[in-house]
């Protein structure tokens, strides 16, 4: 059965009902694959068996592209990393269908007919949880090390949870027919969803994004640079200023614009940058070479490290601009970010102020090896403006390129 003109009428229904949702779906690919289980996307399209299609009904068929839709939304495939891909898919599954459940009513109401299939994997959600959260609930009920469990435990309420077959939606990517080159990339999708957020702001079924995405779409941080002066300067002292000094002062040996004299003066800064591909070339330049003139004005010393899932390169007391260019990353793997910390612990580095450049996508924090001292001289800075996590917190200070 050919289900292209009810997939089509599904769309242009969201569009009139749901126009955030309506635009992404026009934008998706959606085919048929007789190699697929049930559905799937790998993030730019969605594929679907349609055997298991037929034994759905509209409702639930109309559930189930959603489902993969808000996959490719919340950017699940590409925020898995290194993660146990089982268990990350199943806690991607409870967001999702979280979310589309409290979608139901309204939808029925529009005319949509929407129904959650009973198959459907359902956990305990809470409005503030972020799939990483989910992620490390499922980490502590079931064994992590094992890359395909037959059944997973998954919390349903205070003390109470089941076990459940994992799913298998984002997990059978490679039977996918080749037709990625069709869906929008990873970037052009972030993009979009910033533009819909700010073209649908307040209209019907704007409350119903995920909190894990509406935090990042809303949030508007501050620049890294400025957060950073704003830091450098509260350190030095309050006699720091970069206004235009009063006259009053001018007999004085007081020198403004410059630095205080007290003992907590930053005297170098380290700055780990993420080299798994997921900062480009232009962000790293920029960024390094704004952190080089903040720290020639702070006269403070400027160390470089590159890390994926380790750090691979380390450049220490940067002190001209020529310097910069020779310190390249030779390494681009995966994303941990537990790799910086297990660093600064091997190597006993106590940094007075750390930047970490990444597109926050970058695994969840270890608490074996992750530092929260840290989190006072810490500015994580994200190159990605749709995506959040809980980690961003324990981290330190957040701020975008």
């Amino acid at each position: 059965m050919n289900y292209d003109r009810e997939i089509s009428g599904f769309k242009f229904a969201m569009l009139r009902c749901m126009p955030f949702y309506g635009e992404v779906l026009l934008r998706v690919p959606i085919i048929a694959n007789r190699k697929v289980r049930t559905a799937c996307t790998n993030g730019r399209v969605i594929e679907y068996s349609p055997l298991f299609f037929m034994r759905l009904s509209p409702a639930e068929r109309n559930f189930v592209i959603m489902h993969e839709v808000m996959h490719i939304i919340l950017r699940h495939y590409v925020r898995c990393g290194k993660r146990n891909a089982v268990l990350w898919n199943t806690a991607a599954d409870i967001i999702v269908n979280n979310t589309l459940k409290e979608m139901t009513s309204q939808l029925n109401k529009s005319g949509i007919n929407f129904k959650c299939p009973d198959s459907a994997v359902t956990g305990q959600v809470f409005s503030s949880d972020t799939t990483e959260k989910i992620y490390a609930d499922l980490c502590r009920r079931n064994d992590e090390s094992n890359n395909k469990p037959s059944k997973i435990k998954i919390k349903t309420g205070w003390n109470r949870e089941q076990e459940t077959a994992p799913p298998s939606d984002i997990i059978e990517t490679e039977v996918l027919s080749g037709t990625a080159a069709e869906g929008l990339g990873d970037g052009e999708m972030r993009a979009l969803l910033k533009n819909l957020h700010n073209k649908y702001r307040g209209a019907s079924g704007s409350s119903y994004l995920p909190f894990e995405i509406s935090g990042a779409l809303q949030g508007k941080r501050v620049r890294w640079d400025r957060l950073l002066r704003d830091f450098m300067v509260q350190e030095a002292g309050d006699e720091s200023s970069y206004l235009t000094p009063e006259r009053k002062y001018l007999h004085m040996d007081l020198i403004i614009p410059g630095l205080g004299t007290r003992n907590e003066k930053i005297e170098e800064i380290w700055a780990f940058v993420d080299c798994s591909g997921s900062v480009s070339v232009e962000e790293m330049r920029e960024f390094l070479f704004q952190l080089r003139s903040i720290t020639r004005q702070f006269k403070c010393v400027m160390n470089i490290c590159y890390w994926d899932t380790k750090i691979n390169d380390v450049y220490k007391n940067i002190t001209k601009d020529e310097e910069i260019e020779k310190c390249l990353p030779n390494h681009s793997g995966g994303t941990d970010i537990n790799c910086v910390y297990g660093w600064l612990r091997e190597n006993r580095v106590k940094p007075n102020l750390m930047l970490i450049l990444t597109d926050g996508a970058f695994g969840c924090l270890n608490d074996a090896v992750f530092i929260p001292a840290l989190k006072q001289k810490t500015i994580l800075v994200i190159n990605n403006e749709s995506v959040y996590s809980d980690d961003f917190k324990r981290i330190g200070k957040t701020a975008r390129i």
